[in-house]
């Protein structure tokens, strides 16, 4: 199940986030539920200082859960997506795919785990949007 949470004032397309929760999982041969958050710029920073001791806003916070049934909570930035990108849809749902990725073990401490990270976020965007990328 994935809850959908809303703290700012930009509407959000559930339909569409429900939708790419179901892709990934089913693509990676996973469980779990999910909790996204939408924050602002001021909350993203706030979370980003106290959880990884850095003083900036990002566009995607994830936080595990050790358990079978909840694989965990994303954050996501919209005033951050927004501001990073011409596509703001696109680059939601791309910040949203990485959380997912990230809670499920996939990190980008290397240049090979960073080219393989964003080649699985192209393979899902790609079946969202064919004549993309």
């Amino acid at each position: 199940m994935l809850e959908i949470a809303n703290l700012t004032k930009k509407r959000i397309d559930k339909k569409l986030f429900e939708k790419i929760y179901k892709i990934v999982l089913k693509g990676e041969k996973a469980k779990g539920d999910i909790s996204l958050v939408f924050v602002d710029s001021r909350k993203m920073k706030s979370l980003n200082l106290f959880w990884r001791k850095r003083n900036s806003c990002t566009d995607v916070l994830s936080f595990s859960n050790i358990s079978d049934k909840i694989l965990g909570e994303i954050f996501i930035c919209q005033d951050y997506v927004k501001k990073i990108s011409k596509d703001y849809k696109k680059e939601s749902v791309r910040a949203f795919i990485h959380g997912i990725l990230h809670l499920l073990g996939k990190e980008h401490n290397t240049k090979k785990q960073t080219e393989e990270i964003i080649s699985i976020e192209n393979k899902y965007i790609k079946k969202l949007w064919p004549k993309t990328l």
